[in-house]
C-alpha cells in the first residue's frame, strides 16, 4: 500500500475514469457541433487517454520498485531497474506511435509496417540499452553484485562501494571520495572482484612477501642453534629437531660433513618462526588459512609469502595489523643472519 501511495497510481486511475466519462458524454454535451469539432474532441480525448495510460504504466513500474526498496531486496531491485528502464524506453516509443496515430487519424498498421525497414537502426541505437538490460538480469539472477557492495575493478583501477546500478551506467563511490561511472554492460564483460564478503565476515586477507638474498642462506651449526633456542616461539622446535637430526646422522657415513643428511637452515627456521608468530598474533583470524610459504625464485631473491586473514576489515586497522607483522619480521630476520633484498633505484 505504501509503494502504491508513493507512486501515485491512484491519481492516474482517477484521471482515466474522469476522461472516460468526458469521452462518453461529449456527444450529448456538444450536440449539433460541427463535424470537425467533434473529430477534434474525440482525438483530444483519445490522446489524453493514451497519455494517462502511459503515466499509469510508468507509475506501476515505480510502485514495483518502491515495494522492493521497502523490502530491501537489492537483487530484485537490480532486475526491476533493468526491466523497467527497458520497458520505459520501449513504452515511450510505442505510446509515441499510438499518439501520432490518434492525432492524425493514421492507422497503426501503416506505421508498424514501416518499422521493418528501420529495425537494424533501432538495434544499433539501443545497443547499450539491450546490453544493460541483459547485464541487469544476469547480475540479479546470479546475485554476484548489489548496491552497497565493496568492489574492485582492476581494468579501471577502481575500488569502492556500488552506489547505483541503472540500465546504462553504474555509479561507484571510490574510497578517495571521488565518484566513478562505468557502463553497466561492463559488469558482464570485465573482471570484478566483490570484496563485500570480507566486510560482512569482518576479515581481510594479508598476502604479502619479503624477498631474501639467497647468498645469505646457510646451514645452522650447533652454536647458532643453541643461540636461537633462546627465542621462545622456536625453542621447542629446535630442541626436537636437533635430537632427531643427531640420531639420523649416527648411522650415516661421513657424518662429520654438515651437508650429509638433513640439516637446519636459517631460512627454514625463520619460516617456522614466522608461522608461529602469526599463529600467536591476536589480530589474525586463526579460523582462516594461516600460512608462510616460499614462492618461485626471482631475480630479486626468494619471496617468503605471508598468507593469513586479519580479524578486522576496516581499512585503517587492517593496514596497521599488516604493517605490525612485517615490521617485526623484517627486523627479526637479522637474528637469523638473513639479508632482505633491496632494489637499487637509479637516480
Amino acid at each position: 500500500m505504501n509503494s502504491i501511495k508513493n507512486s501515485k497510481i491512484t491519481n492516474s486511475l482517477a484521471h482515466f475514469v474522469a476522461l472516460t466519462i468526458v469521452g462518453g458524454l461529449h456527444e450529448s454535451i456538444f450536440a449539433g457541433a460541427l463535424p470537425q469539432t467533434t473529430i477534434f474532441i474525440i482525438r483530444s480525448v483519445n490522446l489524453g487517454l493514451v497519455l494517462i495510460l502511459a503515466g499509469m504504466f510508468y507509475r506501476s513500474l515505480t510502485a514495483f520498485r518502491n515495494y522492493f526498496v521497502i523490502k530491501q531486496d537489492f537483487y530484485n531491485i537490480m532486475a526491476l531497474n533493468a526491466i523497467s528502464e527497458t520497458v520505459k524506453i520501449l513504452g515511450i516509443f510505442i505510446f509515441s506511435v499510438v499518439g501520432i496515430c490518434v492525432i492524425f487519424g493514421i492507422k497503426g498498421t501503416t506505421i508498424v509496417g514501416s518499422l521493418g525497414a528501420i529495425t537494424a537502426v533501432l538495434v544499433l541505437v539501443f545497443r547499450d540499452t539491450i546490453l544493460g538490460f541483459v547485464t541487469g538480469i544476469h547480475v540479479a539472477t546470479s546475485k554476484s553484485l548489489k548496491v552497497g557492495d565493496w568492489v574492485s575493478i582492476p581494468k579501471y583501477s577502481i575500488e569502492g562501494n556500488i552506489a547505483d546500478i541503472s540500465l546504462l551506467t553504474t555509479k561507484i563511490n571510490n574510497f578517495d571520495k571521488t565518484v566513478s561511472t562505468i557502463p553497466t554492460y561492463d559488469l558482464l564483460t570485465t573482471e570484478i572482484k566483490n570484496l563485500q564478503i570480507m566486510s560482512e565476515s569482518n576479515t581481510r586477507r594479508i598476502k604479502k612477501s619479503i624477498y631474501f638474498n639467497i647468498n645469505s642462506f646457510k646451514f645452522l651449526n650447533d652454536e647458532e642453534i643453541n643461540r636461537l633456542k633462546d627465542i621462545n616461539l622456536i625453542s621447542e622446535y629446535l630442541e626436537g629437531k636437533s635430537i632427531e637430526i643427531r640420531k639420523e646422522k649416527e648411522s650415516l657415513a661421513h657424518n662429520d660433513k654438515i651437508v650429509n643428511g638433513r640439516q637446519l637452515t636459517n631460512i627454514g627456521v625463520f619460516r617456522y618462526y614466522a608461522q608461529k608468530y602469526i599463529e600467536n598474533d591476536p589480530d589474525i583470524d586463526q579460523k582462516g588459512v594461516v600460512m608462510v610459504r616460499q614462492l618461485d625464485i626471482t631475480p630479486h631473491g626468494l619471496p617468503l609469502e605471508i598468507y593469513c586473514f586479519a580479524n578486522d576489515s576496516k581499512w585503517e586497522r587492517f593496514e596497521q595489523i599488516q604493517a605490525d607483522i612485517f615490521d617485526h619480521l623484517l627486523v627479526a630476520s637479522k637474528e637469523f643472519d638473513l639479508q632482505v633484498m633491496q632494489v637499487a633505484v637509479k637516480v
